[in-house]
Order: C-alpha cells, then structure tokens, then sequence
C-alpha cells in the first residue's frame, strides 16, 4: 500500500507539474499570437510539430537531449500538452467581439489590460476547456514516462506488463483515472470561481469554439 501511495504521488508531481508549466508557457503565447500575426504563425507551427509527435517517438527522442529521470519525463509532459492550451486560448480570446475590445480602449485601458480584464475573462470557459483536454494528456503520458525512469504508477503498470499479471496492470491504471477525474472536477469549480458573477448570471462565457482554425487565422 505504502508503494502504491508513494506512486501515485510522484505520477501526479509528474502530471501536474509539467502541465503546470504548460499553461505558465502556453497562455502568454496564446497572447503573443494575438499580439503578432508572424508570433502566431511560428507558435502554431511549433506547437503542432510538438503535438504530431507520437508520445513513443518523444520520450526516446529525450533521452539524448536530457537523459533518463523525473525532469526529462516533465519536458516531455510539457511538449504534449502545451498545443491544446495555446490554441484553446487563443481561440477564445480572439473570438471576444472586437466592439467590446473597442470600448476598453474607448475608457483608457492599455493593450494589455484589454487582455486581462476583458478578453481573458470572457475566454475562460474556452481556455479552461484547453487546460482540462491537456490534464487528460498529461495523465496519460506520465504513465508512458515510465519508460525514461520518470517512477510513479507507470512502474507498476510495466512491472504488471512484464508479468502478465492484470491485476496489478489495474491497480495503476484505475487510480490515474480516478486522478484525471478529481482533477476535471477541479478544474471545473476553478473556473466557475474565477468565472466573475454577472458572467455566470447572464451565461455569456464563450462556448468552447472546438479549436478549429489556426493561430494565424484573424
């Protein structure tokens, strides 16, 4: 029981501190490419590229630039989950009616207050949707760290693969699906709290825009 629990507090160290650095990175560029057509275009492309690479091919592709071990397996924690936040923000924030933006500035406010206190808030259920699809994906991926030593539930995973033996192949899959759960969850009531009342009142959050287009598209 103390292994399982030692486990299961490493792979969610593991998950959330690489998506925790995913959305740290991922949101001021969402911003960038709203700022800069040719930002958003090199973002896109970086960000899709990161996205494209199989989960496999990206961990042994680590190897060489960063070793084997815990900080390797969150860089690559990073490099999958980053695409869904930077587009999802994007796309909600671009998508604020350019009337409302124009009354922001219309009472003084700069650039990046705009940003923060009109196009950000009215963008947090697309930007929240962005962070919940990431969490997922870093779940998943910190299982398949195991692989570079990053330790947690990915070890009994393998350790039960290796065996044949099913039900310990469970007892580390069923708690990172009960983590990915608690997390959606939180994730959810995070961004009803920060969602501002009159917002929540009125049901004017932007609905998810499905991350169609691409950052460069105004």
């Amino acid at each position: 029981m103390t292994t399982l629990l030692e486990a299961t507090f490493v792979h969610i160290m593991l998950a959330y501190s690489g998506l925790a650095i995913a959305v740290a990175i991922g949101i001021p560029l969402a911003v960038l490419s709203l700022r800069s057509r040719t930002a958003g275009v090199i973002i896109s492309t970086i960000t899709g590229i990161g996205q494209a690479i199989p989960i496999l091919a990206l961990v042994a592709f680590m190897v060489p630039l960063a070793g084997i071990g815990f900080i390797p397996s969150v860089f690559v924690i990073v490099i999958s989950t980053m695409m869904p936040i930077v587009r999802n923000t994007y796309a909600g924030i671009s998508s604020v009616d350019p009337e409302l933006a124009d009354a922001a500035a219309g009472i003084g406010l700069t650039w990046a207050e705009t940003v923060t206190k009109v196009r950000v808030p009215l963008s947090l259920h697309a930007i929240f949707s962005g962070i919940k699809f990431s969490s997922i994906i870093a779940n998943g991926v910190a299982i398949v760290t195991v692989l570079i030593g990053s330790g947690g539930l990915g070890v009994i995973v393998l350790r039960g693969m290796a065996r044949f033996y099913v039900p310990e192949i469970l007892i580390g899959i069923l708690p990172a699906i009960a983590i990915t759960l608690i997390a959606d969850y939180c994730l959810t009531l995070l961004e009803a709290r920060l969602t501002p009342p009159p917002l929540r009142e009125k049901n004017l959050v932007i609905p998810h825009p499905a991350g169609t287009g691409t950052l460069a598209n105004r």
